[in-house]
């Protein structure tokens, strides 16, 4: 039962992880195109 718990905790540990990586990718990748797309506008 122990190992199971454990082995649960650790996949939802890398699920949420991997969400928050993902999140923060998409967060920056979004901000750096608004930057690139401000910038180029004027010229």
């Amino acid at each position: 039962m122990e190992t199971v718990l454990a082995q649960r905790l650790g996949e939802t540990a890398i699920n949420m992880t991997l969400a928050f990586i993902f999140r923060g990718i998409l967060f920056w990748g979004v901000i750096a195109a608004l930057l690139y797309f401000l910038w180029k506008l004027p010229f």
